[in-house]
């Protein structure tokens, strides 16, 4: 195969692969979470239907204040989204599902595409 059409046939693939996974990101939820705790605190979001983190790639988001804090996920609807939170530096304080999913909780999931999350606050 030439050089011209391996990179066409390899441009097909890239194009098709976007556009499947545009499907997937058909819609959102949005969590707003504010912290009282004096300490900094790490977020991430988990997919218990999918196998899926937010932000991903190894990253957190951070709350260093006592402002709330959006995140707008891009997710598929009717997919279920779970917030964990915790010190940093001390991950056996969290909130939600905790540091990778870890534990299960009440009232820190939405439902992408159902409307926004519950407001919370984190506290000590």
């Amino acid at each position: 195969m030439n050089a011209r059409r391996r990179s066409l046939g390899m441009m097909t693939m890239v194009v098709s692969m976007a556009v499947s996974l545009g499907a997937a990101w058909a819609d959102s939820v949005l969590f707003t979470i504010s912290s009282n705790h004096p300490n900094v605190v790490d977020v991430e979001f988990y997919s218990q239907s999918y196998d899926r983190v937010w932000p991903g790639n190894g990253n957190v988001w951070t709350i260093k204040d006592y402002e709330p804090h959006s995140f707008d996920l891009e997710c598929e609807t009717g997919e279920q989204i779970c917030y964990g939170a915790w010190l940093r530096g001390d991950t056996d304080t969290y909130w939600g599902v905790g540091l990778n999913n870890f534990d299960g909780c009440e009232r820190c999931c939405a439902v992408c595409g159902a409307g926004d999350a519950t407001p919370m606050t984190l506290g000590n």
